[in-house]
């Protein structure tokens, strides 16, 4: 099995709409999060983009509510740029 589709198993959600986040021009600060827009698309997960996401060509983000109201996966949201996230993690 594709590492894409372990990772579509794994994290698995609603199938026909995701969001993604497009980049816009300016020029990205050190710390800070890159300027640009979320977007929900109302297109299905697929392999292809979880192996762009993978290769870092597409953010992918998967709404973890599926149709069926159902959740097998959850996640926290850090916008803090600050954050040594490899201490964060160590505590927890």
């Amino acid at each position: 099995m594709s590492l894409a589709l372990r990772m579509m198993e794994l994290f698995s959600g609603m199938a026909g709409a995701h969001g993604t986040y497009i980049l816009d021009n300016s020029e990205a600060i050190p710390g800070e999060k890159k300027k640009g827009e979320g977007v929900t698309k109302r297109e299905p997960v697929t392999e292809t983009l979880w192996e762009k996401h993978l290769a870092g060509e597409y953010s992918l983000g998967v709404i973890p509510i599926k149709a069926d109201n159902t959740c097998v996966w959850g996640v926290i949201d850090i916008d803090d740029y600050s954050i040594d996230i490899q201490s964060f993690a160590k505590r927890m």
